[in-house]
């Protein structure tokens, strides 16, 4: 008995190039967001950044009062 089989799976990532430009406020690209490092946060996004940083203080205090009563 012969049995066999084939998967093609693939994911298209686009860069939206107007949307980025309005909210980061200049040209950039993809790379340049995902992997230079070197991108400002946007000021539109300064609430959320605020919030993720809140929140993550919140969970890492636990965290390290847990683990220093180990």
């Amino acid at each position: 008995m012969l049995v066999s089989g084939v998967s093609v799976e693939g994911t298209i990532i686009t860069t939206r190039d107007q949307a980025n430009q309005g909210f980061y406020g200049r040209a950039l690209t993809g790379k340049q967001l995902l992997l230079g490092g070197t991108v400002s946060q946007p000021t539109a996004a300064k609430a959320l950044y605020a919030a993720l940083h809140d929140l993550m203080d919140r969970v890492e205090e636990p965290l390290s009062v847990a683990a220093s009563t180990r």
